[in-house]
């Protein structure tokens, strides 16, 4: 099953929105939405409003997997069906703190890390003067308070247009990386 695992540096940094992003705009394609994985609790297949998916591709998943540090034990996510998209805030301390996991990540298996995706989250509505992010492939998720809200994600019409520019490289990233365009 070709998965994409999202994991965030730090809780609160937008992993679960980006699951539900990906799982409600790949829901649309011929082939189905891929399976929504993630923790116990529902939160991630509420925000992605799975109740609403008339068809599944069973061989893609995205995975909601929480925070992942640099001392985790990435073994597990070593194989050519998984690339991962390290989550974390645009700030300096969240730009320092994904460059460590993806680290971590090369370190593992440098084509895991060559799979890979940083997705930079915008807060509080400006971007910041941050260093250079330490990955080649880096996508930036501005701050829109219609995914800042609690529950079901609203519909994209409900985006700022520069969000849904940035949801929609992040769909296209996913999309890739479950082996179909979005």
């Amino acid at each position: 099953m070709r998965t994409v695992v999202v994991a965030g540096t730090a809780g609160g940094v937008g992993a679960t929105t980006l699951v539900a992003l990906a799982h409600t705009g790949l829901r649309g394609t011929a082939a189905g939405a891929p399976w929504v994985l993630g923790p116990d609790g529902g939160d991630t297949g509420a925000r992605s409003r799975c109740v609403e998916t008339t068809a599944l591709d069973t061989g893609a998943a995205i995975w909601d997997a929480g925070v992942l540090r640099a001392d985790a034990t990435l073994a597990q996510l070593v194989t050519p069906d998984l690339a991962v998209a390290v989550v974390a805030p645009s700030t300096p301390r969240g730009i320092a703190d994904a460059g460590t996991v993806l680290e971590a990540l090369g370190e593992a298996d440098p084509a895991l890390a060559a799979r890979s995706c940083l997705v930079l989250t915008e807060v509080h509505g400006r971007p910041l003067r941050v260093p250079p992010a330490p990955h080649e492939h880096v996508l930036r998720v501005p701050f829109d308070p219609a995914l800042a809200a609690p529950g079901p994600l609203a519909d994209d019409a409900a985006l700022r247009s520069a969000t849904r520019r940035g949801v929609e490289v992040w769909r296209a990233w996913v999309a890739d990386a479950v082996g179909r365009r979005a």
